[in-house]
């Protein structure tokens, strides 16, 4: 390839004058386009020129190749992309333009865009074009890689992030809080989100997930749970937001035997037509180490007094009385005071060392 410097003093194409004329490499002359008799130059690509190595020679300029066939191409020394910014999120927008090393915007009029990854340009070709970033919700994010040509090279590259969103409401999906070791059952997403919006882990305890991402996962319970120490805890994201988690008890004891109970509200009151009967009571249910109920519910009674309902005035107030004062609900501090109400634990320690974990659930 000749050197640009052997066309010193010649001009790139006639003209009647040169305008705009400018002087690269000592004397080597350049005229800007569109002062070219005969028309309008035509640009092809993967041509070669002379060896032009001024690095500040902009867009917008022609010469004339002597090398090969003295067609008239386009100079594209050092351009770049001027852009705002590598992280945006769905839906924005910015501007990408042409400029040169020294961060002056050039309206470089041949300069072509190309998208590579998610996303949309306005123009392909010009000094500028507009990407937008995506419209959808997933999670996590991808990628747009635009590519800024120019003479059939590449003069730059730019790679920008895109953040998804999720627009998540959801809770978590379950067949039961209470398995047996070794057991699976489906865990889902309550919303309509796509797969990649949703993230499962096992925060604490044991088993295993079928999959770390997706509106549903198949949950396989630990083939064993002494002290009931693998009970797991799961929880589920959206969008990188937690939705929310489930303890599940998982059951390695199936004998048929009460491991707790469960003791209902106190509930007290006066009955009765012609015999009245005031009475402090509690509802009782006992269960299984699976979970399953035991027995109950059992009506439960702590006091109760009786009189025919004529028999002395404010008949209930008295009978009340006669509760209230007994040695039992007395010595308790009342009668409400005779007993534990909610849960509790029936299991000895050997059965809790066997993997009975009801309690876990309840």
């Amino acid at each position: 390839m000749t050197d640009w410097k052997t066309y010193k003093d010649q001009y790139p194409w006639l003209c009647n004058h040169a305008l705009g004329m400018t002087s690269y490499n000592e004397g080597s002359r350049i005229v800007k386009s569109p002062a070219i008799s005969g028309g309008t130059p035509i640009w092809e690509v993967g041509k070669t020129g002379p060896a032009i190595t001024d690095t500040h020679v902009p867009c917008g300029y022609w010469f004339k190749d002597y090398d090969s066939d003295s067609q008239l191409r386009r100079i594209c020394f050092g351009l770049e992309m001027g852009y705002t910014k590598t992280d945006m999120v769905v839906d924005e927008q910015q501007t990408l333009y042409v400029k040169d090393s020294n961060g002056d915007t050039v309206a470089c009029p041949i300069t072509v865009w190309t998208l590579s990854g998610v996303g949309s340009l306005s123009e392909s070709v010009g000094p500028t074009t507009v990407y937008t970033a995506p419209s959808y919700s997933e999670a996590g994010s991808d990628s747009a890689t635009i590519t800024l040509w120019c003479g059939g090279a590449v003069k730059d590259t730019l790679v920008i992030s895109v953040a998804r969103s999720c627009d998540c409401l959801d809770s978590i999906e379950y067949t039961s809080l209470q398995m047996y070791v070794s057991q699976q059952q489906t865990l889902s997403a309550s919303g309509a989100q796509s797969d990649e919006c949703y993230s499962w882990q096992i925060t604490s305890g044991g088993g295993s997930l079928s999959a770390a991402t997706g509106k549903s996962v198949v949950y396989t319970a630990p083939s064993s749970n002494a002290n009931c120490s693998s009970n797991p805890t799961i929880t589920l994201t959206c969008g990188g937001a937690n939705v929310g988690s489930i303890t599940i008890a998982v059951n390695q004891v199936t004998d048929n035997y009460a491991a707790l109970l469960v003791n209902g509200s106190c509930l007290q009151g006066c009955t009765g037509s012609w015999r009245c009967i005031y009475s402090y009571d509690y509802m009782q249910t006992k269960y299984k180490c699976s979970g399953d109920v035991y027995s109950g519910p059992t009506k439960m009674n702590i006091c109760e007094s009786s009189v025919g309902c004529d028999a002395v005035p404010n008949v209930c107030d008295y009978l009340k009385s006669n509760c209230d004062n007994s040695a039992y609900c007395k010595a308790a501090g009342g009668c409400c005071n005779t007993y534990t109400v909610g849960l509790v634990d029936l299991r000895t320690e050997a059965q809790k060392a066997a993997g009975c974990c009801p309690a876990g659930l309840l």
